[in-house]
C-alpha cells in the first residue's frame, strides 16, 4: 500500500506539501504511525532504519543524518525526485529479518490520536519533526493511511475511525488557530504559515500549535452552543 500511494504521490507531491526528501521523509512517518496505531494496513517491506542504512550505501557515507537530509544535501536539484528513485530501487529488494514488522517502531506507547498527540509534543524531534510545516506534513501522511488516492478523499474526508481523531485541516481547526493567534476571518488558509507568521521563532511556533490543538475541544464546545442558541433565537 505505501509503494502504491507513493507511486500516486510522485506525480504532485506539491499537492501533499512535499517540497524536499525530508518532506517526504516526513510524510512516510506520519503514515507509518497510523499504520502502527491502527494495525491493519502493513507498509509492506519498508524499514526507515533499513532504508537510512541503504541511502548511506548509496552516497558512502556515515554521517549521523536522517536520509531526507542526506538525500537533499547530495541532490544538485530535485531531492524529492532523487527520494522517489531511491525507494523505488530499495523496494525490489527482498523481505529479510532486518525489514520485518518488529524492526519498525517496535514500542509505541499510545493507543489514539489524542494519545499520540501526547507522544509527539515530548518527542517532535526525536522523530524528525523539525517545525510546524513537518508536523503538517507528517498530518497529511498519517490521514492518508489506507486511502492513497483520490487526494481531496484521502486528505479532506475522516475516514479514520478513532473517537479522539482531530482533523487539523478542516475549517473548524483553522477557525480556532485564527481565534488563539487573533486572526481575523473564518476558516481556510494553512495552519502552518499562520502560526508561523506569528511566532517569534520555530521554537515557539511548536509550542504554538501544541497550546492550540489542547484549545480545540474547548473550541468546538463553545461553538456548539453558540450554535444552540442561535437555533433557540430562530
Amino acid at each position: 500500500m505505501l509503494y502504491s500511494l507513493l507511486s500516486n504521490i510522485k506525480g504532485n507531491p506539491a499537492w501533499y506539501s512535499i517540497e524536499n526528501a525530508h518532506d517526504l521523509e516526513v510524510f512516510i512517518t506520519g503514515y507509518l504511525f497510523a499504520c502502527n496505531l491502527y494495525g491493519s494496513n502493513k507498509p509492506e517491506n519498508f524499514v526507515p532504519n533499513c532504508f537510512l542504512s541503504f541511502v548511506k550505501d548509496k552516497y558512502k557515507i556515515k554521517i549521523e543524518r536522517s536520509w531526507g537530509e542526506i538525500i537533499d544535501f547530495f541532490s544538485v536539484k530535485n531531492g524529492t525526485l532523487q527520494a522517489f528513485e531511491l525507494i523505488n530501487e530499495y523496494s525490489k529488494f527482498p523481505i529479510t529479518k532486518d525489514k520485518s514488522m518488529d524492526t519498525l517502531y517496535p514500542s509505541m506507547p499510545f493507543h489514539s490520536y489524542k494519545e499520540l498527540i501526547v507522544y509527539l509534543k515530548g518527542n517532535f524531534s526525536n522523530i524528525g519533526l523539525n517545525s510546524v510545516k513537518d508536523f503538517y506534513v507528517f498530518d497529511i501522511g498519517f490521514r492518508c493511511y489506507n486511502h492513497p488516492l483520490p487526494r481531496a478523499y484521502a486528505i479532506e474526508t475522516n475516514h479514520i475511525q478513532d473517537d479522539t481523531f482531530i482533523n487539523l485541516i478542516d475549517n473548524d481547526f483553522i477557525s480556532c488557530v485564527r481565534e488563539c493567534l487573533g486572526i481575523a476571518g473564518q476558516g481556510s488558509g494553512i495552519y502552518h504559515k499562520m502560526i508561523d507568521f506569528c511566532a517569534m521563532n520555530n521554537k515557539q511556533a511548536i509550542a504554538l500549535l501544541f497550546s492550540i490543538i489542547e484549545k480545540y475541544d474547548d473550541f468546538m464546545n463553545k461553538k456548539e452552543i453558540l450554535n444552540i442558541k442561535s437555533n433557540h433565537k430562530n
